[in-house]
């Protein structure tokens, strides 16, 4: 989305280039009002999602016959349920913080100048004074628009021969290929790189690749129909909490695992292992005791 500009596009007609390009859902007029709200005009469609499972998304598709492009508006319920909750929380985190700053903040110019500091603040609310008070207020149609857009996103695409199911999945294997460069760099740790010839980087990137398939095996593994997604970062998470410590009681070497929790047992059970005993007798021995 970063990289889509006019000239790009233009760059991309000229050298004969067809494009697939995902549209900003804010800031934009090319986008504001092609968010259609009745979701009883989407086509329904099942396809795979970056997780490998079946997801449901609906689409609709509008030409513009003058610049010979066309867009899909797609539509991903699930998406949209999450995104209205995390800007819910949003706004009811900065209205806790402007609640806070008028019971600590007596003048008026005082309360606007610090409130005005709110990370989002102008997103969100109106802010001011008037007849010698602080006020503010949330942006109703700021609100409206947000839950509008909310799992919806935009392709634009100037192809005319696939049709729109082909264009969705095209996109869907570029955030595939996105995804997997973020694991790589972010949770498999690529940088930073502390190597200095070639070969040995080569060597490095190459054992962070094999990394991130292992990672996408397990993830094929652990995730079954019907339940909940397990991330190969979750996995770990649950596993790294799991602890054993060793206690030594009448000459007995008592080995006790700490912390196993529900999930940690789940794991377990789905690649064949028994759950954690809570307490084993790991050795005996006989203690002498002093004279």
């Amino acid at each position: 989305r970063g990289m889509v500009s006019q000239d790009n596009i233009t760059y991309l007609k000229n050298n004969g280039y067809e494009y697939i390009l995902a549209l900003k859902k804010r800031g934009i007029r090319e986008t504001e009002n092609k968010f259609e709200a009745d979701l009883s005009k989407y086509t329904i469609l099942k396809t795979e999602g970056i997780d490998g499972r079946e997801k449901e998304i609906r689409y609709l598709e509008e030409k513009n016959d003058a610049e010979g492009s066309r867009y899909i508006i797609c539509h991903n319920e699930e998406i949209a349920i999450e995104e209205r909750e995390r800007i819910k929380r949003r706004v009811q985190e900065i209205e806790e913080n402007i609640l806070e700053i008028i019971k600590t903040s007596g003048k008026p110019d005082v309360r606007l100048k610090k409130v005005a500091r709110i990370y989002l603040i102008d997103r969100f609310f109106k802010i001011g004074i008037k007849e010698e008070k602080f006020y503010y207020e949330i942006k109703e149609d700021v609100m409206e628009f947000e839950k509008l857009i909310a799992g919806k996103y935009i392709l634009k695409t100037d192809n005319k021969e696939m049709n729109a199911l082909e264009i969705i999945k095209a996109y869907k294997n570029l955030m595939l290929v996105e995804s997997a460069f973020k694991d790589i760099k972010n949770f498999i740790d690529l940088r930073p790189n502390y190597h200095k010839v070639e070969e040995n980087i080569r060597g490095h990137v190459f054992i962070c690749v094999m990394a991130y398939l292992l990672q996408r095996v397990l993830e094929k593994y652990f995730n079954r129909p019907k339940e909940p997604r397990l991330t190969a970062r979750r996995i770990l998470e649950h596993l790294f909490i799991v602890k054993a410590v060793e206690i030594e009681i009448n000459g007995q070497l008592i080995g006790s695992i700490v912390e196993s929790t529900i999930e940690v047992n789940k794991i377990l059970q789905m690649i064949g292992m028994p759950n954690f005993p809570g307490t084993t007798v790991l050795m005996s021995k006989t203690v002498k005791l002093p004279a």
